[in-house]
């Protein structure tokens, strides 16, 4: 049953997320082919992640930890009704957007999904882990495919390619579970909803600047390393070894899940993650900027499962831990947008440190009450599991 609720989640997640990591491949099909400019462009992506974010915390409200197999499936048959209409039909940028909202919005249920399982299992530090690296190679796998989708079908490709991806992956969605809790557990949280709303907003507070800090730098990873005159086939070598030293610190942290600090692993994962962020603004040469990129991946993919992971320590259900992940999406879709007026109107220093600065703000004022509610929950959650055994 383990098995298959990790295999559910992984493709989940792969076909929630995947949107993310094929962007750049989807916004350059869109300028080439329907002759959008790169501003009109861009806000395909901004659409496609903030629909995600707002969608995934409203289904969290509306449908609390029901409903996820239906869902995740509702979800799989939207992503790909949307990338064949971004792939047959096109249009103007106005229909672009709104095709890039519904694929959002589709890409919501099954990130929704993904999470509201992995806070439910028994261990979910080890389960977030796990998921997200597993799904993290499902999405390369993906890409890789794109250049010979593209060969085939032009600049249709990169959205025929996630059809595909779709249509093989989509049986194992019905190995998620129905519900992540039965309905005792969903009154339980309704009256602990109070007692739990500081912690929550702390973790989608630390969420939302992380994942700001992140956005901000890594948009325009590619053009600080061209600064450095580095060749894109260096650059592209460099992010396949951050992507893998990513995959490979979530393996080695869900060995050690349970034997952790989940407080002290998620600050220094976010602390990571604002160091490696402001380094790549400010690295002057190639093996600095491989440095810099390596620790982004290292500490931001350990940080963008710790939080949910640590949010599932208050709440089992799923719906603080969806609340975090869509902080994280909210934050990842203005990245780009503010990275980018900071540079047009400051410097590469200036963005480092205010990336760093989004990164930690939050940690002082939130990890103390987390922390508490943490300890305080503890008890209960093992008097759980222990019950359900």
């Amino acid at each position: 049953m383990l098995v298959k609720r990790l295999m559910a989640a992984s493709v989940a997640s792969a076909l929630a997320y995947v949107g993310s990591g094929a962007m750049p491949f989807q916004i350059t099909a869109l300028m080439r082919r329907d002759g959008l400019g790169a501003s009109a462009a861009g806000m395909f992506g901004f659409f496609e992640i903030l629909s995600f974010a707002l969608v995934m915390m409203i289904a969290s409200r509306l449908l609390g930890a029901r409903w996820l197999r239906s869902a995740g499936l509702a979800g799989a048959l939207g992503c790909l009704c949307a990338n064949l209409i971004l792939a047959t039909v096109g249009g103007d940028h106005y229909a672009i957007w709104t095709e890039a909202a519904f694929l959002g919005a589709s890409q919501a249920l099954l990130g929704r999904a993904y999470v509201c399982t992995a806070a439910a299992s028994d261990n979910p530090d080890r389960m977030f882990l796990l998921a997200s690296a597993l799904s993290t190679l499902i999405i390369v796998s993906l890409i890789a495919t794109i250049p010979f989708f593209g060969t085939w079908f032009g600049d249709a490709g990169v959205f025929l390619a996630y059809c595909a991806f779709i249509v093989v992956l989509s049986p194992c969605l019905f190995m998620l579970p129905r519900s992540a809790g039965e309905a005792a557990h969903l009154e339980d949280f309704v009256e602990e909803r109070r007692q739990l709303r500081f912690p929550v907003f702390g973790l989608m507070a630390i969420a939302l600047g992380m994942s700001l800090a992140v956005g901000m730098a890594w948009s325009f990873s590619h053009h600080f390393a061209e600064l450095i005159r580095m060749s894109e086939v260096k650059i592209a070598l460099i992010d396949n070894i951050g992507l893998l030293s990513g995959v490979a610190a979530l393996v080695a942290a869900s060995l050690a899940a349970g034997r952790l600090n989940t407080i002290a692993v998620l600050a220094v994962a976010v602390v990571g993650a604002g160091g490696g962020a402001a380094l790549i603004c400010l690295a002057q040469t190639p093996s600095v900027y491989a440095i810099a990129v390596v620790i982004n991946w290292i500490f931001a993919s350990t940080a963008c499962c710790w939080i949910p992971a640590a949010s599932a320590e208050l709440d089992r259900t799923g719906q603080a831990a969806t609340l975090c992940s869509s902080a994280e999406r909210i934050g990842y879709a203005f990245g780009a947008p503010f990275g980018g007026f900071i540079l047009d109107h400051a410097s590469h220093q200036f963005l480092a440190a205010a990336a760093f600065l989004c990164c930690v703000t939050a940690l002082p004022f939130s990890l103390p009450r987390i922390a508490r509610d943490v300890r305080a929950s503890a008890p209960g959650r093992s008097a759980s599991t222990a019950g359900a055994g």
